[in-house]
């Protein structure tokens, strides 16, 4: 098959000379020489092989190649049109979509807000919000299912690009009248002697309690490991054991009979921030989005 070597420049010189009538008026609408627009022309007609202009001395008209090849060339120039004035849309953040998952906790208090920030400034961009547990969101970073994650930063992938945004200091939790509760601060040592109530594996939550407790150079056996948040809040409620928890966390449940009280020896804080897939280029939303969580996270109040 015989390489096909036209361009939009010619293909676009010979719609307008059709449309006006003549290479003289055209020259005018494309503000370009006569001879330069005759030089195009003839070089379509020699690629195609066909003549597309019988010439008069006042106007030229289509031969039936010509006619068969305007509808065409109408049609191509028209849906160039539309595809540049939607991908300048989607660069201007006028529309698209962005997906960004996020943990459970940020899902429900720093989201919404930087969420509803965003669609103040670009009503016409979709978001999809997908919340997880630490490993869960990574996974879908790193799959492609989602733009980028906000969550908790430590052991992130090779592949995975992190950015720290804010900082989330751990607390105990425990119920009202409980032994600890009376402390100004409570040192993680004192949580050995205690029945302990952890996250599964996998969280972000429990990664930061694991690795505390390591610090002391303690293996802290969970009485019990839960995966919503709502069952370690109630167990410490009951008395049955204290937890440790993120003040992002505790900003999501405002639950009463329970003491949260800012953990030392170590100060832990669970670092929050962007997780993208290294080297991949995010769209101008997704961009336009993250700054939403930025402008959010700098008035979120730490507990």
């Amino acid at each position: 098959m015989n390489r096909i070597n036209l361009t939009l420049h010619q293909l676009k010189v010979f719609m307008v000379v059709a449309q006006q009538g003549g290479f003289t008026s055209a020259a005018e609408e494309l503000s370009s020489s006569q001879p330069g627009l005759t030089s195009a022309v003839r070089q379509l007609e020699e690629e195609l092989q066909v003549r597309l202009f019988n010439r008069t001395t006042r106007r030229v008209e289509l031969t039936s190649a010509g006619l068969e090849l305007l509808p065409v060339a109408e049609r191509l120039f028209a849906e160039l049109d539309l595809t540049v004035q939607s991908l300048r849309d989607l660069g201007n953040v006028r529309r698209g979509l962005v997906i960004v998952a996020a943990l459970p906790s940020l899902s429900a208090t720093l989201l919404p807000q930087a969420l509803a920030l965003f669609r103040n400034q670009y009503p016409d961009v979709r978001v999809q919000l997908r919340d997880g547990i630490a490993s869960e969101i990574v996974e879908m970073v790193r799959a492609g299912h989602a733009d980028f994650a906000v969550g908790a930063l430590g052991g992130a992938q090779h592949a995975l690009k992190s950015t720290v945004v804010m900082k989330d200091r751990m607390h105990l939790v425990c119920r009202a009248g409980h032994p600890l509760s009376s402390l100004g601060e409570v040192p993680w040592r004192a949580l050995i002697d205690y029945p302990f109530v952890a996250m599964n594996a996998g969280s972000s939550v429990r990664y930061i309690t694991d690795s505390a407790f390591a610090e002391l150079g303690v293996v802290k056996v969970p009485e019990q490991e839960v995966s919503q948040l709502t069952t370690m809040f109630g167990l410490a409620k009951a008395g049955l054991a204290v937890t440790a928890m993120p003040a992002a966390v505790m900003r999501a449940f405002d639950v009463e009979g329970v003491v949260k009280l800012p953990l030392v020896d170590p100060v832990v804080e669970r670092e929050l921030g962007f997780i993208v897939r290294r080297g991949h280029l995010l769209s101008p939303a997704a961009e336009a989005l993250m700054e939403s969580v930025r402008q959010v996270s700098e008035t979120a109040l730490v507990v």
